[in-house]
Parts: structure tokens; C-alpha cells; sequence
């Protein structure tokens, strides 16, 4: 590739089974107001036999290519295998299934261009999600005065430091390298957190590009919402546990209060089942977090002790 013919910015979007989605993204990024030149790289984490079909009309309008990144699951090695591939020296990131803004690559670029960073925008929730998505995702009742947009910005996490999501962080590739990019050990969640924190404790700021915004797509049904927060919170205990290790001060993690909530989800369940859509999609939600703890704690906490534990026991002589 000639020196001119090198883009600034390379997009690099995970994927895996998210046809229906890509193309809203992609006229998206075919769209962007006074963007650098850029690249568009598909990382096929699914191994997709449809994704040419899926891209074919965006050919001629975007410098896009889809890259195998089907050797180990998880969005995060999608990422890496993703960025093996760039020829952009700035790298921004997002997902299949969201919508970047129409200043997206362009106020992501005139932050990193500035300072050296980790540049995230806002997630806008309440475009291309329910009223009852995003209420739950926010922890808002129905009725409860909330001013358009809903935005969510970078927030403290487990009470240490903030993170950047996944679906909307760009950085310069050199620094992405030199921080061995994204830990593949995080296949359920955390990636991004794990990434921003490595950044943060090395002196990089995260800094946010408030045009930078970004539509953020959440799981639409109780089941979908279930299984992503299930797995969110397997990953969150097992953030702690790392983080601990580490020695980060992060929050507490209280097993009691996982296992007094596990209790109550029976009689709660039941109040939610015979109630609305938004109290349904509510407990699913409030299920999946309590359960996926449960779920982390047992494989972060009590199974490693008991199994320490069990080789003494088997030991013991017979009195």
C-alpha cells in the first residue's frame, strides 16, 4: 500500500451473528460529517458464510474488508485480530449491532490527534431501544421525568476507577500495541473494563469526546436481557477476584447479599409474571444480575476453596 493511500483511522467491528444489524451500522459510517480517510475492518468472530452478502452493497462506498477472526471466541480477541489487520495508526472501535453518530470518527480523531488517550464518546440509549429498555437500563421507573437524550456516560466501576465500553473507545494503534491490546481471557464481559483500567493505571486519561456519540443497542426481550446480564455479572465477579489479586481497592463483594437476593427472585418472579412487559423485562434483568453473581462467586470463591480444601479432608485418618 502506498504511503498516500494509507488511511488515518482504521474502525475495526467485532462480529458475530449480527446480519440483520451491520448494514444500519455501516450507512452509518458510509455517512460520517468531515471524517478523516478510514478503513472499515470486519473481525467474523462467527465464521459467517452471509457477511459478503451482507457488506456487498457497502463495497464501493467504504474501504471495508472482513478479516477470519473465528481462532478464539470472544469480542475481545475479535478486537486484536481486528487491529493485526489495520493500517490506520489510530484505531477506533465499535459494534455490529449499534449506530455511530454522524461525528462519530471525527471527534474521536481531533481528540487523539491532541493528546495521547483513550477517547470514548456517550452511549444514547433511547433511540433505538424501548422506553422499558432503557428505563431498566438506567435504573428508572415508568413515569419517572427524564430529559431527552438518554445518555450514558463513562461511570466508576466496583467503586475503583471508570471504564470505557467496548462499543465506543478509539486510541492510538502504537499505545493499543504496546498495552497488548485487549485481554482475550474475558470472554463474557469486562474486556473494555480491563482495558481502561491497564490505561488508566499507566497514566493514559480517559478522556470523553462528547460528539462522539454513539446508539447504543440493548437486548430487546426478557430472555436476551437474562442471558446478557447473567454474563455481565459472571464477568464482574470475576473482575473482582482479578482486581483483588492486584491489590485494587475495588468494593466488596458480599456473597450473603447474593445469596438473600437468589431467595427472594421466587416471590418476585411470580409478582413479575403476572404484571407488564416493563416488570417482566425489569426482573429479567434484576434475575440475570443476581444469578450470574451467584454463578461468579461459586466459580471465583467457593469452588477454589473447597477444592483446596478437599485434598487436606481426604487425609485425615480414620479415628
Amino acid at each position: 500500500m502506498s504511503p498516500e493511500a494509507i488511511p488515518e483511522v482504521s474502525v475495526v467491528i467485532a462480529y458475530y451473528k449480527a446480519a440483520q444489524w451491520l448494514p444500519s451500522q455501516l450507512d452509518a459510517l458510509a455517512h460520517q460529517v468531515n471524517p478523516p480517510t478510514f478503513e472499515v475492518i470486519i473481525a467474523d468472530n462467527e465464521g459467517s458464510t452471509e457477511l459478503p452478502t451482507v457488506i456487498a452493497d457497502f463495497r464501493s462506498i467504504l474501504d471495508i474488508r472482513i478479516i477470519n477472526a473465528t481462532d478464539r471466541k470472544g469480542c475481545g480477541a475479535a478486537r486484536n485480530r481486528g487491529v493485526d489487520h489495520a493500517h490506520g495508526n489510530l484505531i477506533a472501535f465499535c459494534d455490529a449491532d449499534d449506530i455511530v453518530g454522524p461525528q462519530w470518527i471525527r471527534s474521536l480523531t481531533d481528540v487523539l490527534q491532541a493528546r495521547d488517550v483513550l477517547a470514548t464518546g456517550p452511549l444514547r440509549l433511547d433511540r433505538i431501544n424501548s422506553e422499558v429498555v432503557w428505563r431498566t437500563t438506567m435504573g428508572t421507573t415508568a413515569g419517572e421525568p427524564r430529559d431527552l437524550p438518554i445518555l450514558q456516560y463513562p461511570f466508576t466501576y466496583l467503586g475503583y476507577l471508570p471504564f470505557a465500553y467496548g462499543a465506543n473507545i478509539a486510541m492510538k494503534r502504537a499505545l493499543f500495541l504496546n498495552m497488548s491490546g485487549f485481554d482475550e481471557t474475558f470472554v463474557r464481559g469486562d474486556e473494555d473494563v480491563d482495558l481502561s483500567w491497564r490505561a488508566i493505571e499507566s497514566g493514559i486519561v480517559l478522556e470523553l469526546a462528547p460528539s462522539a456519540v454513539l446508539d447504543y443497542r440493548q437486548r430487546s426481550t426478557a430472555a436476551g436481557v437474562w442471558r446478557q446480564r447473567r454474563n455481565y455479572a459472571r464477568a464482574q465477579v470475576d473482575m473482582w477476584e482479578r482486581s483483588r489479586l492486584l491489590d485494587r481497592p475495588v468494593n466488596g463483594m458480599s456473597l450473603r447479599w447474593t445469596l438473600t437476593e437468589t431467595a427472594k427472585l421466587i416471590p418476585r418472579g411470580l409478582r413479575a409474571m403476572s404484571e407488564g412487559q416493563a416488570q417482566r423485562y425489569s426482573f429479567a434483568a434484576h434475575a440475570g444480575d443476581v444469578i450470574g453473581n451467584l454463578q461468579g462467586q461459586w466459580e471465583q470463591r467457593v469452588r477454589p476453596r473447597l477444592t483446596a480444601r478437599l485434598p487436606n479432608l481426604h487425609r485425615r485418618p480414620v479415628q
